[in-house]
């Protein structure tokens, strides 16, 4: 299980001075400066996700899909480390990195160990077809149920966006002081708890939709009529290599009313734009959007834009906890993280914490739920994860299937609590569906 770190932790890394490097041969040959680059806040996200998916098969073992996701580069050189977490080990070839990584594997289980790393703080940024991850954190070294040491490892990854998606082609892993050594024994309370979580959660039934994963944004139930959800549709959808459009243009950039068996009845527009979470509140509607990166709050019947409340950046997921009054943000771009922004003045009032790869957001019964996926390749999945509303962090978490991106509060039809998913059922092709869910809080 010594994957379990390196994994998590060696591949996330590539050296600062590479990415000066490349970025350096990039404005001398395109002339290029500082001020031109433009970040793009999606391919950001996906970049996030596809590095959580190469840590998340690695850690399964799955070799074959990890050489689906490693690139390499003959010229841009791999910095690892050896099994002792000090000795500088060069990978000048995608075949090298491979070879490695096999041997991580055979060495860890020949000596009985495994690494158990603590949540990393990961930030990523991406054009449309380069992506750079940085990534912190401490990890464990295990023998016998006692940690015999800690190290702290720090890294920098480099992407590259492939027609079947990103691949990781460098990264370069460092290690800090040594953290002082604690010998204890594993805890499996957090199994307790997690499985707890999964106790609370029963499938109901499923809803059809009228677009890809791309063109779909936030959802939310109707509030009178349990066949009927409202869904945003993206202005302009970010296709994967091969899918082809499905929601016909006159809906791109509205508010759609759909029915169970996927039909829209109805469409309102609200921005040139594309959007993050949805939630409903006094009957007004609150969408976050992308580009803008701010929440509108409009009349769900004209589409008419009341309000306006600017955000630090895009926002995923997006619901309301009436007990402080707040909007809860889920803020994915630069810092990651949860901002609570007052329902009447607009402004932000707090931040909490937030992981980068988190998708939806919805309280749900007394409980703050979110999803978090992987990544958007084939083989990619999801957790349902229960948030501490004091801190922002996970509580438990149960894994999901399929990728579950937008979330929202919904009932039962026994009045009871209950949570929508918007799910990817096919990464290739893009086809998602609506999953209801009821929910012990």
């Amino acid at each position: 299980m010594k994957r379990l770190m390196i994994s998590r932790v060696r591949l996330s890394a590539a050296a600062a001075i590479v990415v000066f490097s490349a970025a350096s041969a990039v404005a001398a040959s395109d002339s290029l400066t500082p001020a031109t680059v433009q970040w793009d806040a999606k391919a950001t996200q996906e970049v996030a996700h596809s590095l959580h998916y190469m840590h998340q098969v690695w850690n399964a073992g799955d070799m074959e899909a990890v050489k689906k996701v490693i690139a390499g580069d003959d010229v841009l050189v791999t910095f690892e480390l050896g099994a002792d977490n000090k000795t500088p080990v060069t990978l000048r070839s995608r075949e090298e990195i491979i070879a490695f990584m096999k041997g991580v594997d055979t060495q860890t289980a020949n000596v009985g160990e495994n690494y158990e790393m603590e949540m990393p703080k990961m930030n990523c940024r991406a054009t449309s077809t380069f992506g750079v991850c940085t990534e912190e954190c401490s990890v464990h070294l295990v023998k016998q149920g006692k940690t015999e040491r800690v190290d702290k490892l720090f890294g920098t990854a480099v992407a590259v966006k492939y027609p079947d998606g990103w691949k990781w082609i460098q990264w370069h892993m460092s290690v800090g002081p040594k953290a002082p050594t604690v010998k204890t024994e594993l805890k499996t309370d957090q199994q307790v708890v997690d499985a707890a979580l999964a106790a609370k959660v029963n499938f109901v039934d499923e809803y059809k939709t009228p677009g890809l994963e791309s063109e779909l944004s936030g959802i939310y139930p109707h509030p009178t009529d349990q066949n009927l959800y409202y869904v945003l549709a993206n202005r302009k959808p970010p296709y994967r290599y091969g899918q082809k459009s499905m929601l016909p243009l006159q809906y791109r950039g509205t508010l759609m009313t759909v029915n169970r068996d996927g039909e829209v009845l109805n469409s309102v527009k609200l921005a040139d734009d594309d959007f993050g979470g949805l939630t409903f509140v006094d009957g007004f509607v609150y969408a976050a959007t992308t580009n803008s990166a701010e929440i509108l709050k409009a009349n769900p019947k004209t589409g008419e834009i009341l309000a306006r409340y600017p955000l630090p950046s895009p926002a995923g997921g997006l619901d309301y906890d009436k007990e402080r009054g707040v909007l809860i943000a889920q803020l994915y771009v630069g810092h990651p993280h949860l901002a609570l922004v007052d329902i009447k003045t607009g402004k932000v009032t707090g931040t909490l914490w937030s992981d980068e790869s988190a998708m939806g957001l919805a309280k749900v019964g007394t409980d703050w739920l979110c999803t978090w996926a992987s990544g958007w390749d084939p083989g990619s999945f999801s957790e349902l994860r229960l948030i501490d509303q004091n801190s922002g962090h996970v509580l438990s978490r149960m894994k999901l299937d399929g990728v579950h991106s937008a979330i929202a509060r919904a009932q039962d039809g026994k009045g009871g609590p209950a949570f929508l998913s918007l799910v990817t059922t096919d990464s290739q092709s893009g086809k998602t569906v609506i999953r209801r869910y009821s929910y012990k809080s």
